[in-house]
């Protein structure tokens, strides 16, 4: 997850796009490595954590800092480069974390067995990335979803940082 979320900062685009970059890093991760992914939450539990060396726990955590580290200064970018500000009970951290903790939800919930008529809706839809807009677009960070297509940028990211991969994940439909 960190070596595609370094990717993904790498971008060569607008801070919001580079935001997206990591909701497509993300969406990325959970289907080349779907149990890693599930094990993403588990290997935060208080039981998971009480089994494991001082020195695993402290290396997760300096992983989670990193990745946080990468996603908090994107994020501050789009806040810097936009000249917005933030709302009182806000914060760069608070932001970052909303978003990732948005992109995990989404990605985890879309893994499971969650299957049923509203899934269908789904069909075609990037939703990553519906539900990055509406977060970035209710903190008023511009060009809004309604002013520029975001998909194009989806597109950009996956053929410029991530082709390889998806070529992978297309040619096996086992990790699909």
């Amino acid at each position: 997850l960190l070596k595609l979320f370094t990717r993904a900062a790498s971008f060569q685009g607008s801070p919001r796009e580079i935001v997206l970059a990591f909701h497509v890093a993300y969406r990325l991760h959970l289907r080349l490595f779907p149990l890693a992914s599930e094990s993403l939450l588990s290997s935060r539990t208080s039981s998971f954590l009480e089994k494991i060396s001082l020195e695993r726990a402290e290396y997760i955590k300096a992983l989670d800092d990193e990745i946080f580290a990468l996603t908090h200064s994107s994020t501050e970018k789009v806040f810097t480069e936009s000249n917005l500000s933030l709302q009182e009970h806000l914060s760069v951290p608070v932001i970052t974390f909303i978003n990732w903790s948005l992109s995990y939800g989404i990605n985890a919930l879309m893994n499971t067995g969650f299957d049923n008529q509203a899934r269908d809706q789904f069909d075609g839809l990037h939703i990553e990335m519906i539900g990055a807009n509406i977060m970035m677009d209710g903190l008023g960070i511009r060009p809004l979803s309604t002013e520029f297509d975001y998909s194009v940028s989806w597109h950009r990211i996956t053929n410029e940082l991530f082709r390889e991969e998806y070529e992978q994940l297309n040619n096996n439909p086992a990790v699909l």
